[in-house]
């Protein structure tokens, strides 16, 4: 019975525009009858009103419902709740003054119509904007208006969302992570629903403390670990989950925003600290200035990398994908985001679907020329999906780490038109595969590391192919040394504290 009560509350937003549109109907038709060029019997005008005084009933009774579920402001839930309850009660009275029954019997109710019409307008222009303000927050209707029109209309700039202004990041190493790259990220796309004045879950976002609070399901924050943080599980959801936030129709987090969000969680979700106190990786780097307001310069980030093929790709006009893609590759589990807002280059990436196979990429179709960048890093992905992307004319970076790669999918790999940049970290190789890799011409960068390739062969390799940048991680020596350095400071720290 509870399950059925709570969906029921859900029709809310469905059932309202019941008493709101025959109402607008209704005062229509008498505005209309004044000017004498419309009629209807007083029985028709009685059944219209009865009809909205039910609706305006049953929208009553789900909105009670709805606000079971919690997460609004009460003062605010309050005075709707009892606006919504008087709209209610005036559609009741205007259809009683309208009812010949009750005209035949007591003769002065038609008197109370012109009183009930005109408060049945006021109060669902007044019921309706709380309303909307209780969904979309209070400024929703004016924050996008030029300012003098605003000011004329009576609201202060002071009422507006106080909201933090995305700025350019000239040194990136004194950006305070949270205030300058984490905070607008979430104000963007978080703070509709989780305000002070709305409250879903339970839930504020708009202070560090209510963030590292949490809602009614506890926290939504692990330090150090993204992977099990109920914000990001949430985010990961398919965009069709009830659970997925933010919930489908708002603005979603990109693939570059999600990134740094888990990047931010798994350096601890600190508030204070600057990027330079942090472990900072080149496309963490580069992500930051993306997602501040020098978007528009992606070229010029990605020119900084020397990728010469992409570079001339960027220059590209291509048409739009096609909604029907989209929503393959949504329903896949695949996020897709613009490389740059001047540009329709795409960015798909599908770190929220580990389990994708072959089968289920392959079934997306032919896929467009719009992809540049592609990441299906941590998937169970192979040869069958490498062959699609040989005919891609525009993909220049391809992430392949931990994925089920075989030495067959190699000589898909040689096939790739202009890939740059390879990730194949996490898959066995073998030395004589890795050569034939480095000889793709267009290649600058390659990460082969945890492959099975001896360090000293790799070095051997970087001597050969000077033209790519291999990267394969800390050397076995590096790694001793660095233990023994660690060993050396342990055993200072107990020899300090003796003495």
């Amino acid at each position: 019975m509870e399950q059925l009560i709570e969906a029921f509350g859900r029709f809310h937003p469905v059932l309202v525009h019941l008493p709101i549109g025959f109402i607008i109907l209704l005062i229509t038709v008498e505005i209309l009858k004044l000017l004498k060029l419309f009629r209807m019997e007083s029985a028709s005008t009685a059944t219209l009103w009865f009809i909205a005084f039910l609706s305006a009933a049953l929208s009553s009774v789900a909105g009670y419902f709805l606000s079971k579920e919690g997460g609004y402001e009460l003062a605010s839930l309050t005075k709707h709740q009892n606006q919504g309850i008087a709209l209610t009660i005036i559609c009741l009275v205007a259809f009683l003054s309208k009812w010949d029954y009750l005209t035949g019997k007591i003769g002065f109710n038609s008197i109370l119509y012109v009183p009930a019409i005109l408060a049945a307008g006021i109060m669902v222009t007044i019921t309706g904007h709380n309303g909307g303000n209780l969904t979309h927050g209070e400024s929703y209707l004016v924050e996008k208006l030029p300012a003098p029109l605003r000011s004329m209309l009576g609201f202060s700039e002071a009422g507006l969302p106080q909201k933090t202004v995305k700025k350019e990041i000239k040194d990136y190493n004194e950006a305070v992570v949270y205030q300058d790259i984490v905070k607008p990220i979430l104000e963007e796309k978080c703070l509709s629903c989780h305000n002070p004045k709305k409250m879903k879950g339970d839930l504020r976002m708009d202070t560090p403390d209510l963030l590292l609070k949490g809602g009614e399901h506890g926290e939504i924050l692990v330090a150090g670990k993204s992977d099990e943080s109920e914000m990001i599980k949430r985010m990961l959801l398919p965009e069709s989950s009830d659970e997925h936030m933010p919930p489908k129709g708002k603005p979603q987090a990109t693939a570059d925003e999600m990134e740094i969000l888990k990047w931010w969680i798994d350096n601890g979700h600190d508030f204070s600290k600057k990027t330079k106190e942090l472990k900072v990786t080149p496309q963490i780097t580069t992500l930051f200035k993306i997602n501040s307001n020098a978007a528009s310069e992606r070229a010029v980030e990605i020119a900084q990398v020397s990728y010469p093929e992409e570079k001339e790709i960027l220059k590209k006009n291509v048409p739009e994908i096609t909604e029907d893609f989209n929503k393959k590759v949504k329903e896949t589990g695949g996020v897709i985001s613009k490389i740059s807002k001047e540009s329709n280059l795409i960015d798909i990436t599908f770190f929220s679907k580990p389990g994708l196979t072959d089968q289920e990429f392959t079934a997306l179709g032919k896929l467009p020329e719009n992809i540049i960048w592609l990441n299906l890093g941590n998937t169970k992905t192979g040869t069958e999906t490498i062959k699609t992307l040989t005919a891609l004319p525009n993909l220049t970076r391809l992430h392949l780490e931990k994925t089920a790669l075989k030495p067959e999918s190699v000589t898909e790999l040689l096939k790739l038109k202009k890939i740059e940049y390879l990730n194949l970290n996490g898959n066995p190789l073998a030395e004589a595969d890795l050569k034939k890799i480095l000889s793709i011409k267009t290649l600058k960068s390659l990460y082969v590391f945890d492959t099975g390739i001896p360090d000293e062969k790799i070095e051997e390799l970087r001597g050969q192919f000077k033209n790519v940048s291999i990267q394969s991680g800390p050397t076995k020596k590096q790694i001793e040394d660095f233990l023994k350095i660690e060993k050396k400071k342990i055993n200072d720290d107990v020899y300090a504290k003796k003495k």
